[in-house]
């Protein structure tokens, strides 16, 4: 019981649970995002919790802590609440280390929120409460993140699924993953197993798709890859049409890639990739290219929010 014999506010029993406080956010809507989602996903377990925690003085105890034992009718019910709350857990420490620059712009919807507090309670993992969490901080901040097809495809993922999807999608750029040799790429077999997870479409170079950007006079543009990308610069007087085959990302797999935590994309693959654009421009671009007036780079880039970035030129193809 608390110094003044009242039992503890939900918030106190809820924080205690979950491990950490809250975050204390300055913006109203993902405010009411995080309280929602806390709400349904770790409340919705049983016949009004929240009511058996009042009722149940007999689990006070000092400074205000309630026990969980008693709590659950079942082993299985508190086994779900404890997935719910790791995975909980993990979405308040991301929104803790980064709760956005701006207000999410809606509310996070109920049938979203039903179907991942569904989803989360068979999850036991650390790493994949950890990657649920990501998820649900993702939604929080910017609703419609994450479709429903998204949340389907991780409920079905195994620890070593979801590794191999995070080292897959350090290799897209802009949604693609170029094809090239095995040791500087996916294998096909990598890629067969994407296409079979969703993360990507036709594992083979006969059907894949070629991704296509105009480049438009006196303007660049970024390829993005894994805190990196390819910088394709036109100086000339003409649009530039860049070409760059390889397989694409579903919705899903592009969905994924803010919050797999892959690891940087390999700065030798992305010179070999940069290589291949510019090899692929000569027919069209020669002078130029030879004028240098078309360049393409490697960089290194930081994100500085979800619309803008800093990047630094490591490499020029040529």
């Amino acid at each position: 019981m608390s110094d003044n014999g009242e039992l503890p506010t939900l918030k106190q029993v809820i924080e205690q649970w979950l491990g950490v406080q809250l975050p204390a956010i300055s913006m109203p809507q993902t405010v009411k995002n995080t309280d929602k989602a806390i709400a349904k996903i770790v409340l919705a377990i049983g016949e009004n919790l929240e009511a058996r925690i009042r009722q149940n003085t007999g689990k006070a105890k000092a400074r205000g802590k309630i026990e969980i034992e008693g709590m659950y009718r079942t082993a299985d019910e508190r086994r779900k609440l404890e997935n719910r709350i790791g995975t909980t857990k993990a979405a308040i420490e991301e929104l803790e280390w980064n709760p956005g620059k701006t207000d999410a712009s809606s509310e996070i919807e109920d049938d979203w929120l039903n179907l991942f507090a569904r989803l989360s309670e068979d999850k036991s993992s650390e790493e994949l409460q950890r990657l649920f969490g990501r998820i649900l901080s993702g939604e929080i901040r910017r609703p419609g993140s994450f479709s429903l097809r998204t949340l389907q495809l991780m409920a079905t993922i195994s620890k070593t699924d979801a590794e191999a999807v995070t080292k897959f999608l350090s290799y897209a750029i802009d949604g693609v993953v170029p094809f090239g040799v095995e040791s500087q790429s996916p294998t096909i077999h990598e890629r067969v197993l994407m296409e079979e997870l969703g993360v990507a479409g036709h594992a083979s170079q006969i059907g894949g798709i070629a991704l296509g950007v105009s480049v438009p006079p006196g303007t660049k543009n970024l390829f993005r890859a894994s805190q990196s990308g390819i910088l394709v610069e036109n100086n000339a007087a003409k649009e530039v049409t860049v070409s760059l085959p390889g397989q694409v990302l579903t919705t899903s797999g592009k969905e994924l890639i803010p919050i797999a935590g892959s690891p940087s994309t390999d700065l030798e693959f992305l010179k070999r990739v940069a290589g291949d654009i510019r090899l692929g421009l000569m027919g069209a671009y020669s002078a130029d290219l030879s004028a240098g007036l078309i360049l393409v780079h490697v960089v290194t880039t930081t994100t500085l929010d979800f619309k803008t970035y800093q990047y630094v030129i490591v490499f020029t193809a040529g």
